[in-house]
This record gives structure tokens, C-alpha cells and sequence, in this order.
């Protein structure tokens, strides 16, 4: 009997607890529902308020409210519940329009500084809607680059810095805007330029968006690889400079020897450029296409490319040089009798003479000691 009492207690305790387990269960669920209720009636009301408008004339909130054609294009919440009270607020709204329209006139400019492009060229009115599709398009945006277009915008237009649709679409690298506006006009785009010359492939080459130098090519482009702007440099000189081993690639493959050998105004050719930048891969590329008389070409000053690369000390520039030019190159002494040997003493950098005293022997010692340098 006692055993059986025990049992009774152990199975009525058990019920009890788990009796008590079942009501935590349903009031921790209640509490739950509870919960996620009350954060759906906050987030409907949130919704709800979110909708409510104030009229700027009377102070009335209402969810339906109206504002004009020109608050709705720049997406400015200035709503009026009607036709009375926008008439009342007429002279501070007409005033809101003309800030809006001036702030979208500068918009492109103030992106063109943040570009740092400041090329600044004649001051002139530029229509807002050629503002902002400046904007769009280096924003890449081209579903209102579209809509711009539609509404009128001036895809030629320009603002004061000389900056356009398509010259910032370039140098942003926005592929999609620069194919849809070369479909719309390539032949009045690709003459477009900056105010020292610099054209969109020179823009794209600069910045290295090599898609958008591939576009320009593909479009009619391949006519710009001899221009030249500021001092003048080519596409070349300018991959060659920043260092876009890609880019300078093609252009070398599309323009040929006459780009390869475009030297600007101080004779200074793209190999110069990428050796003293120490850009071997470029370096390399270019004298395997141009060979020992790209490597031979000399500067006004008549500095050959391992005047400019022993100055810098890069050892590995200095071998691929050498082995496109050969002694001819490491013999060549500037207009002044300047060798390389002198610079690289000058420099004091042992591993580098100890390079050209190797390769260039009694002869380079010899060539040392003539002209005006020979000290």
C-alpha cells in the first residue's frame, strides 16, 4: 500500500508539473502574439503617419495633399491641400522654383570638382535639364539619363568647365550611359573635348576603364588614337603614365607604329614615360613591339629612356632596356655628353652601376670620360 501511495504521489506531482509547463507555454505564446501585435499596430501607424501631408499654406494635415509639376520633378515635399492656399504662398513657392533650378545648375560642377577635373572655360547658362543629365550619366543612371532625354535635355551641351554627358559618363567608367549615348549621336560625341583637347579616349584612357575604351574604339574611336591634347600627349602617353598595362595593350595593337612612336611636344615618348614610372610589364610590352628604335628614341634634351630609368635605379627597367637597345643604347650620351653610367653615379646607387660597368664594359668607361660631363 505504501508502495502504491508513493506512486499515486509521483504521478500527481508529474501532472502538476507538467500541467504548469503547459500554462508557461500558453503565456509565453500570449505574450509572444501579444508582441508581434503591438509591433505591427507601431509599424502601421508609422505607415500611416508617414503618408500624412502638411500644407505649407494653412498648416493642414490631411494624406491627400498635391503639389506642382516642378516640386514633383526635383522630389520636393512641398505639398498644398489647394489651389487657395498655393496662390496665398506664391512669392516664397516662386522662390523655392528658382533655387531648385539654380542648385541643379551647379549640381554638375560641383561633381565635376569632386572629379577634379577643373578646367574651367567660358561662364555660361546651362539649361537645368542638361545639368542634371550631366549628373545622371557620371552618376551612371541611365534610366533617367533616358528620361532626360526624352524631356528635352541637350545631350552636346556642356557646362562651364567644358565638361559633357558623355566626356563624364567616360571618365566615370559608366559603360551603360556611354553606349546608349553613342547609339544616340557617336558622330557629335566623339569629337566632343575638354578645354586643353583631352578627348573621351583620353578621358577612359586616364582612368583606366578599359570597357569603355574598347566602346569608343568600336564606335568610331580608332580616328582619335593620333590626337593629342595639352603638351601633347596621345591615348598612349596617358595609359603609359598610369600605369594600365590593359589599355595601353590594345591601344598598341590598334593604333600600331604610328602611335608607338607619337612623341609629344618635348619628344618625349610613351617608353620614357613607362620607364621612369617603373612600369616593367608596359615596358616590356612596348619594346617587344617597338624594338631597338623605340628604345633609341632621345627627348629634346637628348635623354634616351635609360637616362630617365637610371636616375630612378629600377634594375629590372634597366635589363629590359638594355636588351632591346644593346650597347648602342647604354653607349648613347645626351646632348650635353651625359651617360647613363654619370647618372647612375651621380645617383650613388652601386647595384646600378655595378649593372652598366658589367654590360657596357671598357667602351662605357671610354664614352664617360668625352664631352662636357666627363668629370
Amino acid at each position: 500500500s505504501n508502495r502504491v501511495e508513493r506512486r499515486l504521489a509521483c504521478s500527481s506531482r508529474a501532472g502538476a508539473a507538467q500541467h504548469c509547463e503547459q500554462d508557461i507555454i500558453s503565456t509565453e505564446r500570449s505574450s509572444t502574439n501579444f508582441a508581434n501585435f503591438e509591433a505591427m499596430s507601431l509599424s502601421l501607424a508609422n505607415m500611416l503617419d508617414s503618408t500624412i501631408k502638411l500644407c505649407n499654406g494653412c498648416g493642414k494635415k490631411s494624406h491627400k495633399m498635391s503639389k506642382c509639376a516642378t516640386c514633383n520633378q526635383y522630389d520636393v515635399k512641398w505639398y498644398y491641400c489647394g489651389r487657395e492656399c498655393q496662390t496665398k504662398d506664391w512669392t516664397s513657392h516662386k522662390r523655392l522654383h528658382k533655387q531648385l533650378k539654380c542648385n541643379e545648375e551647379n549640381k554638375a560642377s560641383r561633381l565635376l570638382n569632386s572629379l577634379q577635373l577643373n578646367n574651367p572655360s567660358e561662364q555660361h547658362r546651362l539649361n537645368p535639364l542638361s545639368a542634371e543629365l550631366i549628373v545622371a550619366a557620371c552618376k551612371g543612371h541611365l534610366d533617367m539619363v533616358n528620361k532626360l532625354l526624352l524631356s528635352g535635355a541637350d545631350i552636346t551641351a556642356s557646362d562651364e568647365h567644358g565638361l559633357t554627358a558623355f566626356l563624364g559618363a567616360c571618365y566615370c567608367g559608366q559603360l551603360e550611359v556611354v553606349q546608349r549615348l553613342l547609339q544616340i549621336g557617336s558622330g557629335r560625341l566623339l569629337s566632343q573635348g575638354l578645354p586643353d583637347g583631352a578627348s573621351a579616349l583620353h578621358v577612359a584612357c586616364q582612368q583606366g576603364h578599359l570597357s569603355v575604351v574598347k566602346e569608343i574604339l568600336k564606335s568610331g574611336g580608332d580616328r582619335m588614337l593620333l590626337d593629342t591634347f595639352a603638351e601633347g600627349f596621345s591615348c598612349l602617353h596617358v595609359a603609359c603614365s598610369n600605369g594600365h598595362f590593359d589599355i595601353a595593350d590594345l591601344l598598341v595593337k590598334a593604333g600600331g607604329e604610328a602611335l608607338l612612336f607619337l612623341a609629344d611636344q618635348n619628344a618625349v615618348s610613351c617608353l620614357m614615360i613607362a620607364s621612369q614610372n617603373g612600369y616593367l610589364p608596359i615596358v616590356q610590352l612596348l619594346t617587344a613591339a617597338g624594338g631597338r628604335r623605340l628604345a633609341m628614341m632621345a627627348d629634346a634634351e637628348g635623354c634616351t629612356c635609360l637616362h630617365r630609368t637610371v636616375v630612378n635605379g629600377n634594375l629590372d627597367i634597366i635589363e629590359a632596356l638594355l636588351l632591346a637597345g644593346g650597347e648602342e643604347l647604354l653607349l648613347k650620351a645626351s646632348d650635353a655628353g651625359t651617360t647613363c653610367l654619370h647618372l647612375a653615379s651621380q645617383s650613388g646607387n652601386l647595384a646600378c652601376v655595378s649593372l652598366l660597368a658589367s654590360a657596357g664594359g671598357p667602351a662605357l668607361l671610354a664614352a664617360a670620360g668625352k664631352g662636357d660631363a666627363a668629370e
